[in-house]
């Protein structure tokens, strides 16, 4: 929710004339998608420029521009020198006044299953907010944040970088006091040109957790263990069968996962309603952040059961005649 003197605070924007609406439902940029309730953003990125697509999403119902030169149409508008950089500073602001717990989720693989499974976990016991699809970015979670309030305990927030600085500007803007990292792999050299290049991307999110953020890796992961190994503050390793969270006797098929989770005290069985060592990867660091964070482990376990896996994620699709399909489509990164 963006309170229209909240913006205009957090970026110094020019407001072109008095609009009756104060409260705003977030941000659009898509001038196809655009609701009354939300401000239009015009951007320019590499796809276009969003100033062009100004009367369209007037005549698709916007209210309110947000732009960096004059529309050029009748319409009410917020002037700002840089529409991007009044996002991520609205971004910054929204995290600092609203003070929601960051939980960063970074890595090459299985951040979104991470975040979703988090999300479903920590929402059934604290309200919870994430950044929805693939708004993970410079541009994507600045627009996301648009829908973060004061009622959200925890924030759950994917970030993901395919340019040189895109994590320590995310960074920035929303501090973690957690931090989730998952897989590395080759899936984001061809931006980055070499693994350890990877690993000094990540490297500012770890240093934004200072002393006492805490750090969840995955055991066994040589990228995550040269980032854990920087961290002076509290940290653990997760893992199937290795780290101090671990899920011992795994039992997995297209189905379901069960396995003994190990390392917080009593093994207690767990039940995952998906196949594949994967997603328990990324129930493991889900339960880890949840566990250290003060959630009810009883719960916890037990929503593990009901957990839904994101679009495209080995998601399981009723087919005709009582086929059963698995969706991975999205898997299409070159590792």
């Amino acid at each position: 929710m963006i309170l229209l003197e909240d913006f205009l605070t957090a970026t110094g924007g020019r407001l072109s004339c008095s609009v009756e609406r104060r409260r705003w439902s977030g941000f659009a940029h898509d001038s196809r998608q655009v609701a009354a309730d939300r401000i239009f953003v015009a951007m320019r990125t590499e796809s276009g420029d969003g100033h062009a697509y100004i009367a369209d999403a007037v005549g698709n119902g916007a209210r309110l521009i947000v732009c960096e030169r004059d529309p050029q149409i009748d319409c009410a508008h917020i002037l700002v020198k840089d529409s991007g950089r009044a996002l991520r500073d609205y971004g910054r602001w929204a995290v600092e006044r609203f003070n929601p717990t960051v939980v960063a989720v970074c890595g090459s693989v299985g951040k979104t299953t991470v975040r979703e499974f988090a999300q479903q976990l920590f929402s059934r016991q604290r309200l919870t907010f994430r950044n929805p699809e693939n708004f993970n970015g410079l541009t994507g979670l600045p627009l996301a944040l648009g829908e973060l309030g004061r009622e959200h305990a925890f924030a759950i927030l994917e970030m993901a970088s395919d340019t040189r600085g895109e994590i320590a500007a995310l960074a920035e803007i929303a501090p973690p006091k957690v931090c989730l990292l998952t897989t590395f792999d080759e899936t984001y050299i061809e931006y980055f040109g070499s693994m350890s290049e990877i690993a000094a991307e990540h490297a500012p999110i770890v240093t934004a957790l200072g002393s006492r953020g805490l750090l969840i890796y995955p055991a066994g992961d040589p990228i995550a263990a040269e980032l854990a190994a920087a961290h002076s503050g509290p940290k653990f390793a997760y893992g199937i069968g290795s780290g101090q969270l671990r899920a011992e006797q795994l039992a997995s098929d297209s189905d379901r996962s069960t396995f003994l989770l190990c390392g917080q005290g009593d093994e207690v069985e767990v039940e995952l309603p998906h196949g594949g060592r994967g997603q328990v990867l990324c129930l493991l660091a889900a339960l880890g952040a949840g566990l250290r964070l003060g959630f009810d482990p009883d719960q916890l376990v037990r929503d593990s059961r009901k957990l839904q896996a994101p679009p495209g994620r080995l998601r399981r699709l009723a087919g005709k005649g009582g086929v059963t399909l698995s969706d991975d489509s999205f898997s299409t990164s070159p590792a």
